[in-house]
């Protein structure tokens, strides 16, 4: 055999691997985004990963929450055509993207099936001379909602509403002159409580950082309400400053382990912060008080949650509380 004909028996050999590298069939691509990807081992690649991630999360849905996550999808293919054309590397950075994002969509806790859809919208490409993170970048937005998908009873229904009513919009993107992060974190799933934070990242344009904090839900779901103070504590006990000093402690130890200082004033914080249910992470393993970006300490120290296990915070317990923790 001379070295042409090995050649093209090599070639005739590798036709049939590239035709079927991607999601679908490369003989059969028609678009500009489809002949990129079919020309790029590593997008291929990630094409195709990307479809079997998403077979997997439909998989574990009901037909609505099928029916909503295709939406979804749908929503973020026209957007990535649009915002790449034919940037390749604009088409593996949105891969990277919809990876991760698709990676945590769907989430089964306890008894319930969590899933987080999005819709796209393309707003104006970057600027061709511009700053491609500052103003001259891609502006877009991304709109995120959650809900327990499985099983759809009327107590689920109505945790769905009332989280729908507690956060109309959360949304990420960019929008010419801020840019914003988005991104739901569940905490806690029993029978009867369903514990998520939607945190929240802002980053002005010429700012030095960004700045974000969380919101906080802890949602008693047989009762139909958020969770209150008399849910966990018994009245008149001392729990106030007896649950300040305890996370006051318990940050002022994170501080000193990461060579942190915290503010005098963030102190005073802490005996504010920590009865008030807004800052509240409820959780089987104890009561998480979470501290936002430079309430308590410099940028540098960070979003903080300190957790305080039941077991501490015995004495100042409600016996007839409707959480199951203790």
């Amino acid at each position: 055999m001379n070295m042409k004909t090995a050649i093209l028996c090599l070639a005739a050999t590798l036709l049939p691997l590239s035709a079927s590298a991607a999601s679908f069939d490369c003989k059969r691509a028609t678009t500009q985004q489809e002949k990129l990807i079919c020309a790029n081992p590593e997008i291929s690649k990630q094409d195709e990963d990307l479809a079997a991630l998403y077979a997997r999360q439909l998989a574990r849905l009901s037909d609505a929450g099928q029916d909503g996550l295709r939406a979804s999808q749908r929503s973020w293919l026209v957007f990535r055509n649009r915002a790449c054309g034919g940037d390749v590397e604009c088409l593996a950075a949105q891969y990277d993207e919809r990876l991760e994002f698709m990676g945590r969509a769907v989430l089964t806790r306890g008894a319930y099936v969590f899933v987080v859809l999005d819709k796209w919208r393309f707003i104006a490409p970057a600027k061709p001379d511009g700053d491609s993170y500052g103003d001259g970048a891609m502006q877009y937005q991304q709109r995120l909602h959650l809900r327990i998908d499985a099983p759809r009873t009327e107590t689920t229904e109505d945790f769905n509403g009332a989280l729908a009513r507690i956060w109309p919009v959360v949304e990420s993107g960019f929008d010419g002159a801020q840019r914003d992060y988005a991104h739901f974190n569940l905490n806690e799933a029993t029978d009867d409580l369903v514990s998520v934070d939607n945190f929240g990242w802002i980053y002005p344009v010429g700012a030095a950082h960004g700045v974000g904090a969380a919101e906080h839900l802890n949602y008693l779901l047989k009762e139909r309400r958020l969770v209150s103070v008399g849910d966990i504590f018994l009245p008149d006990s001392g729990w106030q400053p007896a649950l300040a000093d305890l996370v006051l402690a318990d940050l002022a130890a994170q501080a000193r382990a990461d060579d942190q200082p915290l503010f005098d004033e963030g102190r005073e914080g802490v005996a504010t912060m920590s009865p008030d249910p807004t800052y509240w992470v409820v959780t089987s393993e104890g009561l998480g008080v979470n501290f936002p970006v430079y309430s308590v300490g410099p940028y540098s120290f960070g979003d903080r949650t300190v957790t305080i296990p039941w077991e501490r915070l015995k004495p100042f317990l409600a016996p007839e509380s409707p959480l199951p923790f203790w």
